[in-house]
């Protein structure tokens, strides 16, 4: 097919190709889900080397973000690549977009709060430590607990009394 297309000297479209890998990795015996997984990781792959806050900040996108983040944000494996980023460039209008967007949703508020934390904390111990780092951290746990619901009190009352 494609060199039939290539003496014609008619263009194979990105379409066509990953509907023939599509094709051949079901004939290889690969299920749809495993098919749609390993797309997913190798793009995870490729944004993660190849992300520029740069570029990704220079979109113009509303205040929100793109139309298309809140559909990228419902899934565990793209928020996991945001959290990844976020901590490589913390100052990125997009992931920072993102990030706030996760804090103030109640299904993912506890898991941003959490995975945000633990890269402040990371840069904290690399010696970026401030008392402006510690009260983030804290705000953003704070911040989880209270949206936590039912026993999100006790659960406030021992993360700030400890032990006592």
């Amino acid at each position: 097919f494609f060199a039939a297309r290539r003496e014609a000297r008619m263009p194979v479209t990105e379409e066509e190709r990953l509907q023939s890998l599509h094709a051949w990795l079901l004939c290889s015996g690969d299920s749809e889900e495993q098919i749609a997984v390993s797309f997913d990781d190798t793009l995870a792959v490729l944004c993660a080397s190849r992300f520029d806050p740069s570029r990704a900040d220079g979109a113009g996108d509303p205040p929100g973000g793109p139309p298309w983040l809140g559909e990228l944000l419902e899934r565990a494996r793209w928020r996991e690549l945001v959290y990844t980023l976020h901590a490589r460039h913390p100052s990125s209008a997009l992931l920072n977009t993102a990030v706030q967007r996760l804090l103030a949703s109640p299904a993912h508020a506890a898991e941003a709060a959490e995975r945000t934390s633990e890269s402040r904390d990371a840069a904290a111990l690399a010696g970026g430590s401030s008392v402006a780092h510690l009260l983030d951290c804290l705000a953003d746990r704070l911040a989880a607990r209270l949206s936590g619901g039912p026993g999100a009190s006790k659960a406030l009352v021992a993360l700030c009394a400890g032990d006592e």
